[in-house]
């Protein structure tokens, strides 16, 4: 029986959880790797860019969750299976962020009696319904969580007054899937790509579902277009919401507009690396563009997380049409440099705590 399990639902948990991954596989640490079926398209793909070895297995039957009903029955059904759980306290399991499939875990790793590390602890908007429903997810996995791994001094000054043992792994793991990422990009060369592109990459439950905002949203990007051509990523989420308000069409025929399919990871890194700037409501994004050094548009009224707030090259939208507009003039044609990545690795970090707890069942 493993000692460790790892649980995942979502790409972005995937990306920033393999490098920890990776680092148990080098240190010939075995685990037991379990996709709970949140997200299923391009989740085998992603698995193989970063050349994890452990073979998945299924908690539930696995299933592209778009729709809030789908959602719903993919959640009680997990639950339901969690209460058919056996004891088995000699174990951790380990889960990221602030997804469904976090709180999942965290309420699996109770129901077995196992110890629970969260990844990526601490991180706070002190406004329970935004984003939603993230923050409600941090709250109550906080207090199923016996090791917090926070990813700097702010996100573990938030939970040190209420939590047990918890641990600054500096930065967040993300900085070590980019190094993996960018393995064969050059550090200091000057982003001079002859085809010039905007990325925009959206989301987030408040953008999608608010329809007055989402308009909003593609009217500004459409207006950006015009100084730069946008690659505009397709999350599956993101396309139902366009295809239900008559959006996806319009976008289609716009010839500035390149409707561009979900890709794996590094794929995703290297279409940033050669962009001008990006337009995100994703976190990881932000967390992902500020260590690069790439000029980002946060479409959001305000973040929980601190990478990059206040510097030079990401501006806080707070979907105010001057702000966008702005900075889409500011930086259609910049060149930007590539920043060299901080000497810091979370995912060692991450993985020796781990490897001290095991030791010791």
């Amino acid at each position: 029986m493993h000692k460790l399990e790892i649980v995942i639902g979502t790409k972005a948990q995937l990306v920033k959880m393999a490098p920890i991954m990776r680092e148990l596989e080098q240190q010939s640490i075995p685990y037991k790797f379990t996709l709970t079926g949140q997200h299923e398209n391009t989740i085998n793909d992603l698995i193989s860019s970063f050349q994890i070895s452990t073979k998945p297995e299924l908690f539930t039957t696995i299933s592209e969750r778009d729709t809030t009903n789908s959602v719903m029955k993919w959640f009680l059904s997990s639950m339901w299976k969690i209460a058919k759980e056996k004891k088995s306290p000699n174990k951790i399991v380990v889960s990221h962020g602030d997804t469904l499939s976090t709180l999942l875990a965290a309420i699996y790793a109770k129901k077995i009696g196992a110890q629970f590390a969260h990844i990526e602890a601490g991180l706070r908007s002190f406004n329970i319904f935004n984003p939603f429903p993230e923050e409600i997810v941090r709250v109550l996995t906080s207090k199923l969580t016996t090791m917090h791994f926070a990813p700097g001094e702010w996100a573990a000054n938030n939970i040190k007054s209420n939590s047990t043992s918890v641990i600054n792994t500096k930065l967040n793991t993300i900085i070590d899937s980019l190094r993996y990422a960018l393995a064969d990009k050059p550090e200091k060369t000057r982003n001079t790509n002859k085809s010039e592109y905007a990325v925009a990459s959206l989301h987030r439950f408040e953008n999608l579902k608010n329809g007055d905002r989402l308009l909003f949203i593609i009217d500004h990007i459409e207006k950006v277009s015009e100084l730069v051509p946008v690659k505009f990523v397709l999350h599956p989420v993101t396309v139902k919401e366009l295809k239900k308000r008559t959006l996806f069409e319009r976008l289609e025929k716009n010839p500035r507009v390149e409707l561009t399919e979900r890709m794996n990871y590094v794929k995703f890194t290297h279409l940033l690396y050669d962009s001008n700037f990006l337009i995100t409501d994703g976190g990881s994004n932000q967390e992902e563009a500020f260590y690069m050094g790439l000029p980002c548009l946060l479409m959001r009224s305000h973040t929980e997380r601190t990478e990059g707030i206040n510097s030079n090259n990401m501006e806080l939208s707070n979907y105010n049409p001057d702000t966008i507009m702005q900075f889409a003039h500011k930086y259609s044609k910049y060149n930007w440099y590539i920043k060299n990545l901080e000497n810091v690795y979370p995912s060692k970090v991450i993985v020796e705590n781990l490897k001290k707890v095991i030791d010791a069942f």
